[in-house]
């Protein structure tokens, strides 16, 4: 049985995979998607969210500077994840 993920939390690997898809060197900053999203996203909402996908194995942190939320990749689970809810 699939966790209930929010549509948040699914937009956020969403948004890796498609990163991930593009074959670049670049680690995918959640600080640059965090300012695309709407005002009503609070940081800490949106910090809890990545968080909670993080500890569940959905997410990898690969990079972090002081004060910012970091770099991340999409796991193998969080890959399969999509590919069930989207079927």
């Amino acid at each position: 049985m699939l966790k209930d993920l929010t549509d948040l939390q699914i937009r956020i690997l969403r948004a890796l995979r498609e990163h991930r898809k593009k074959e670049t060197s670049e680690i995918f900053s959640m600080d640059d998607f965090y300012k695309s999203l709407p005002v009503e996203v609070g940081k800490s909402r949106f910090q809890e969210d990545v968080d909670i996908l993080e500890s569940d194995g959905y997410i990898v942190k690969q990079a972090q500077a002081f004060n910012e939320i970091g770099g991340y990749d999409i796991t193998a689970e969080g890959l399969k994840y999509l590919r069930e809810i989207e079927q």
